[in-house]
């Protein structure tokens, strides 16, 4: 087997059809800071705040917890205490200006 094609078998994959391919002498450099959210939990949706300091989670418990990025903690949970949890597949950030 050729070398590039025994780096290949070894990329992370990103989905069924997709994977990261971590190129050689690139300018761009990416590494691993945290993990937001827990195993425990599904995750249906993602959206970053306009300041893209904050990330909302849409969870299949029907949470909504928001995370701030610069740190990787945990700021907020909302929706916690439903009576017959659902999950929350869309969030949005309101304007400002609303």
């Amino acid at each position: 087997m050729m070398e590039e094609e025994k780096e290949e078998e070894n990329l992370a994959p990103v989905s069924e059809k997709f994977t990261l391919e971590c190129i050689k002498n690139s300018d761009v450099k990416v590494s691993h800071k945290y993990t937001l959210g827990s195993l425990e939990t599904q995750s249906f949706c993602v959206r970053y705040d306009p300041h893209d300091k904050y990330i909302a989670q849409g969870c299949g418990d029907g949470s909504i917890r928001i995370f701030n990025v610069f740190n990787g903690k945990q700021s907020y949970i909302l929706n916690t205490e439903m009576e017959q949890p659902m999950p929350t597949t869309q969030v949005r950030w309101r304007p400002a200006s609303s």
